[in-house]
């Protein structure tokens, strides 16, 4: 079975580049995962849409980072 991990890092919204994945929940999610047994959480995937258009770019999130492991 393939395995991975996740990390969150904060940032303001307006600091991700297209296909990035990000999250409104942070750490105290993420360091948890396999603890909850579940099979998919919510992340969201930033648009092409510029930036400059963003209401919500000064907004603190959290770029999602999965790196898999042996």
């Amino acid at each position: 079975m393939k395995r991975v991990t996740f990390r969150a890092e904060k940032i303001l919204g307006d600091e991700l580049e297209p296909g990035d994945l990000f999250s409104t929940a942070g750490p105290e999610v993420w360091d948890h995962v396999d603890e909850r047994m579940s099979i998919g959480e919510k992340v969201y995937i930033r648009t092409n849409a510029p930036k400059e258009q963003a209401s919500d770019g000064h907004m603190p999130i959290f770029r999602v980072h999965i790196k898999e492991v042996a």
